[in-house]
């Protein structure tokens, strides 16, 4: 599954589009009858924030969130960092919109852990 965004496009990660779909199900919705950014996406990107979350829908819900130009206008912001506790390698993605308005637009996080493969 592939969306638009304000500049250009953005695959779906697999396992969103499967939770999308079981999402549908469990609504009662035809997947082709849902809008799937409004209805289901923007809800779970709220959902996710702050909590660990697999790499590929860190930098998906990321990518989205930047590549979607606000009405208002600005510049994206987008930083990763990775640090490391014992054997396991940890991220976090901080993304958003900034610009010169009073109006400050909050920064998105997400965390994920890093898979060996």
């Amino acid at each position: 599954m592939k969306i638009a965004t304000g500049m250009g496009g953005l695959e779906v990660p697999e396992s969103i589009e499967k939770d999308f779909l079981a999402w549908c199900k469990t609504e009662g919705v035809k997947p082709d009858d849902a809008d799937f950014e409004l209805d289901y996406l923007l809800v779970t990107i709220d959902e996710a924030e702050g909590k660990l979350i697999p790499e590929k829908e860190a930098v998906f819900f990321a990518n989205y969130l930047t590549q979607n130009v606000p009405a208002e206008g600005g510049y994206p912001v987008f930083r990763e960092i990775t640090f490391r506790v014992g054997d396991s390698h940890f991220g976090v993605i901080a993304c958003g919109w900034t610009s010169e308005l009073e109006d400050k637009r909050p920064l998105h996080l997400f965390v994920f852990k890093r898979s060996k493969k």
